[in-house]
């Protein structure tokens, strides 16, 4: 009904922006019509938080000044395509059409609604192309930005239920700066095609830099694979010794990012909560067979020796950095009993990660996720952050326990 709702939305912009403005000029809108189907071949997938760079945004931009919001909105419409075949339900397409030509139109509304120019031509002089053109054209691409981010939230809270409002905020986070550089890419793009008197050969212009900025996007996805990599070495090499631990460890760091997310914490900070969740019990891998045979699996006596053996054995490797010191304080007890820090000294990597692994096993243990919460919830204010045993009640409220298969399956992120 969401789908049907949004494309619903998108089909009525449409109709209204082609009886208010009339038929564009056909050849522009043709030209932007095929930029935007190339910038989508060109775009780069699985950049940052459930997310993917498109070239497209520029486009939307610079065909909403250039041609108006109605060939803006035909662009957004016609460049998801090519991507149709490769989409596995036809109702992902719909949304994904719907979603770009409503963003393309509020762009281009937003443009025309700021006094942005319409005849750029006739404007003179650098000040007077920034003020009618420059400002209401990045508030534009701040309105593209926001809109794309809330149409993709709010599917992906109904789809799956994470947090709307973190849902939000990651991906601002996460694409927020490449929007601003594409919005300057669209300006000098309208700048080159008017005042610079190029036209359509300002096209070529804007490319070439485009591509540049590809290759350098494709740079950092094959970093953070490697980041993925890395950790998925170290918890293989766990899996060599104890395989059920694995396992456990993946449902914790599950556990741990809905909590992480819940708290609204940012990016970075969600993925340094789950490598400690799913690196916890690497320290496993330096102790002595006797040792665990002594104290058991979950013993308490080497918990805090197996913690920084853990952190030492990360040390060095710089992504997974901010990780140690969670790891190395995920035994200490909230409030002071137990362990080196107390309370708000304690990183919060660390308290999250240990009501998570508390919680994954105790729900393991007595096969109840509600007498397992219970079980977490009366050691909150002592052994655990009572915020975090907070955000753990919320999260269960929203996720199912046992998790899913696709979500129990997710990729933890670099």
């Amino acid at each position: 009904m969401y789908v049907l709702a949004v494309a619903c939305a998108a089909l009525a912009l449409g109709t209204a922006l082609l009886v208010i403005d009339g038929p564009p000029p056909w050849t522009k809108t043709a030209l932007f019509v095929v930029m935007g189907l190339v910038s989508q071949q060109l775009r780069v997938p699985d950049v940052g938080f459930r997310s993917a760079i498109s070239f497209l945004s520029v486009i939307l931009l610079a065909s909403g000044v250039i041609v108006g919001p109605f060939a803006a909105w035909l662009v957004g419409v016609t460049a998801v395509l090519p991507a149709v075949r490769r989409t596995p339900h036809w109702y992902q397409s719909l949304y994904n059409m719907a979603m770009c030509a409503i963003i393309a139109t509020l762009g281009g509304l937003s443009y025309r609604l700021l006094g942005g120019a319409v005849e750029v031509a006739t404007l003179s002089g650098a000040a007077e192309i920034a003020l009618h053109v420059g400002l209401p054209l990045l508030v534009a691409d701040v309105v593209l930005c926001v809109s794309n981010a809330v149409l993709l939230a709010a599917v992906m809270r109904i789809d799956q239920g994470h947090p709307f409002g973190h849902l939000v905020r990651q991906m601002l986070a996460t694409t927020g700066p490449t929007y601003i550089g594409y919005g300057i890419i669209g300006f000098l793009f309208v700048v080159l095609w008017y005042p610079a008197g190029l036209g359509p050969a300002s096209a070529l212009y804007v490319f070439a830099p485009l591509l540049v900025a590809r290759w350098a996007f494709i740079q950092y996805v094959d970093e953070t694979r490697s980041h993925t990599r890395t950790v998925d070495t170290l918890v293989t090499a766990l899996g060599t010794k104890l395989p059920v631990e694995v396992e456990q460890s993946r449902r914790a760091a599950l556990v741990a990012e809905w909590i992480a997310e819940q708290q609204g914490l940012p990016a970075q900070q969600v993925a340094t909560v789950q490598h400690v969740a799913m690196l916890h019990r690497l320290g496993d891998l330096g102790l002595e067979r006797a040792v665990r045979s002594v104290n058991g699996a979950a013993g308490t006596g080497r918990a805090p020796a197996r913690d920084r053996l853990a952190a030492r054995m990360i040390d060095g490797i710089e992504f997974l950095e901010p990780a140690g010191a969670g790891i190395e304080h995920q035994a200490d007890a909230y409030d002071g009993s137990t362990g080196a820090l107390a309370g708000g000294e304690i990183p919060m990597a660390a308290r999250i990660v240990a009501v998570a692994v508390a919680f994954e096993a105790l729900a393991r243990e007595v096969a109840d996720p509600v007498e397992a919460f219970r079980r977490v919830e009366a050691e909150a204010g002592g052994r655990f952050d009572p915020s975090v045993v907070g955000a753990l009640r919320a999260a269960l409220q929203r996720h199912p326990w046992p998790p899913t298969e696709q979500a129990a399956e997710q990729e933890v992120p670099a």
